[in-house]
Formats: structure tokens, sequence, C-alpha cells
């Protein structure tokens, strides 16, 4: 079964089914509670209030934002280094100068704020998946923006260095929201860098704050089998899907878990509970598998290609595709995917 454990991280990318129903406590109590020394990342100070005015200028609050905006898009107004694992909170990000996507919009936020303009955080959920594949974590990358209130929706402002994307579902998030998914980021990063002991207690934080975010589950039950700890793994995942039943990231992981634990028909019960709507392709990939093994081909095609529709790079699903067209005799369409494939792995 190609299995690996998900962690839910926020960035340049995509997806995010957002649960905010469970109250959490406040910032600094959950902070404070785990002995993080950490600051709001929405929070501003004088110096970043005075940047903010003399970058923004006066007119409207929407001419005031995309100057803003503008500036910080400019190395000669505003110097800022892109780097994909600094997560960085506002104050941090403005005086280090540098951050990833999530520490640009934690700055433009307060930059705005420090405004007196109502900029809140915003999640999107668009039809394609960023996945990145390390060791058997796959970091399933999620976007974040700004936005504010205009006529007939929302503005949005986006940090990402990309084309944008049309496919986008608009989230509004609350500050205690925004601030979970910064501590996930955070709690992320320390778990690749093999700190379990932050790790845990970053997540932990985080899901103080919002304990209906089923993505701080999943990351937290990896952290708990990197620390040889299985049965506290199964109960992280036994909690994230009471916070929601058919949460792919959950259901891959606790899939993954009982494979490793020789618990195969538990794996497969896992994975086709999964809610395939919002699943990564590598999840849609063990599926397509587990009805090819049980020779349903058709429904594996399917499973391949809905794969292929979310990453169509995606080399596994290529290469199981293309098996699955040899069995229905039709050696044209499997070896064109074949071809596909081998150009791929030559470019990486």
């Amino acid at each position: 079964m190609s299995l690996a454990s998900l962690t839910l991280s926020w960035g340049c990318a995509s997806l995010g089914p957002r649960e905010g129903k469970h109250a959490g406590i406040d910032w600094h109590t959950a902070v404070k509670l785990y002995d993080l020394q950490l600051e709001d990342p929405l929070r501003f100070d004088e110096d970043m209030a005075g940047l903010a005015h003399r970058l923004a200028g006066s007119g409207t609050d929407l001419e005031r934002l995309r100057r803003l905006q503008g500036a910080l898009f400019d190395d000669e107004k505003f110097p800022f280094e892109y780097q994909s694992n600094a997560t960085l909170g506002a104050i941090e990000a403005y005086h280090a100068r540098e951050g990833n996507c999530v520490s640009a919009t934690s700055l433009f936020i307060a930059l705005g704020r420090a405004l007196d303009i109502e900029v809140w955080p915003i999640e999107t959920r668009t039809s394609s998946f960023d996945v990145e594949d390390r060791s058997d974590v796959l970091i399933v990358t999620e976007h974040v923006m700004a936005a504010i209130r205009g006529i007939g929706g929302f503005v949005l402002f986006d940090f990402n260095s990309q084309a944008p994307r049309r496919d986008i579902e608009v989230l509004l998030l609350t500050d205690r929201e925004f601030q979970t998914i910064y501590l996930n980021n955070l709690g992320t990063d320390a778990l690749l860098e093999g700190d379990l002991e932050a790790a845990t207690r970053l997540l932990s934080a985080a899901l103080k704050l919002d304990p209906g975010r089923s993505q701080t589950y999943a990351n937290l039950g990896v952290v708990a089998r990197r620390r040889g700890d299985p049965q506290e793994a199964l109960a992280i995942y036994e909690k994230g899907l009471e916070a929601e039943p058919d949460a792919p990231a959950v259901l891959n992981n606790l899939a993954h878990l009982y494979s490793s634990l020789g618990l195969h028909d538990e794996a497969r019960s896992a994975l086709l509970a999964a809610d395939s709507r919002s699943a990564t392709p590598h999840l849609l990939l063990a599926r397509g598998e587990l009805a090819v093994r049980n020779g349903d081909l058709p429904q594996g095609l399917r499973m391949f290609r809905r794969a292929l529709k979310r990453d169509p790079d995606f080399v596994p699903a290529l290469i199981a595709a293309a098996q699955v067209y040899e069995r229905l005799g039709r050696e044209g369409r499997a070896a064109r995917l074949r071809d596909r494939a081998e150009e791929l792995k030559k470019q990486r």
C-alpha cells in the first residue's frame, strides 16, 4: 500500500477544510501553558505602525492597502527575503526581513491593522494540491491570504509569487484560527528538524487554541509515531476523527499506522472512509491500489485519474494508471503514460 503519514502546513499552495466550531483557550494562555516564548503572530509595534503610515500614504482603505502591498514586493522600499521554512510572526518577520507566505501575510495584516483598517486572515480551498514527499512524511501545503470586506464580497491580498488561481473558495478566519495555523507550521518545522519535544509542545498549544481543527491531530499523531508510541498516535487520531469524521489527513495517517502494525484490514477501512473530495493525490493513489488488488480495475483507474487531475505530474499515479490500461488491453494509452512518467523522472 503506497502510504505515508501526512503533515499539514500552510504556505503558498492549496486546500484547507476549516473547523472553527470548538471553542479553545486564548493565545497567551495557550503559549504560557506550554512554555512557548512566542508573540501573537498578528501583533504590531510602534516601528511597524510608523512604516505602515509612510508606505500607505493617504486615500481610501483599498488604495492604501494596495500601496502597502506593492511596497512589500519592492526591495527598495522594503527588502524581504522569501524563506519557505521560516514561519515568523508579524513583528519577527518585520525585523528579520524574511519569512514564508504565512509570515508575509501576518506582516501585511498587522501593518494594515496599524492603519486602523479591518484586515482579516483567510484560508482558501482549491481543487489542486502541493504535496512534498520527505521520507515517510508527506507535507501538504495549505494557503492563507489577507482580505478586507468590499462591496459584494472580499478583496484579497495574496503573497504567492505564482499565478493566481481562479478555483478558490474563501474562508474567513478568526485570529485564533490563524494563530493555530501559525503554531501548526512551527510544529511541522520542528518535526522535520527532528525536535519532537518542541513539535509536541507547539502542536499541543495549537489544539488548545482550536480543538476542532483536524489537521493538528494529523500532525500530532505523526509526532507520536516518531516518538515510538503508536498507542498514543492512535488515541490522537481517534480524537481527530471526533472533530472531523471523514478528515482525509487523519484517516490517511491512521491507515499508515494500522499498516505499520500489520492491521491491513483496518488500514483499508480507514482509506475507504476518507473524504475523497478533499483527499491528496497520495491518498487517492492508495485507494486506487486497494481497488485494483480487489479486482475492481475501473474503480482503481478512476482513483488514479482523480489523483492525476489534482497533480498531473504525480509519477506513481501515472505508472499505476499505465499498468491498469495495459491490463485492459489499451497498450497505446499505457505507453504514453509510461513515457510521461519517464520524462518526469529525468527532469527531477
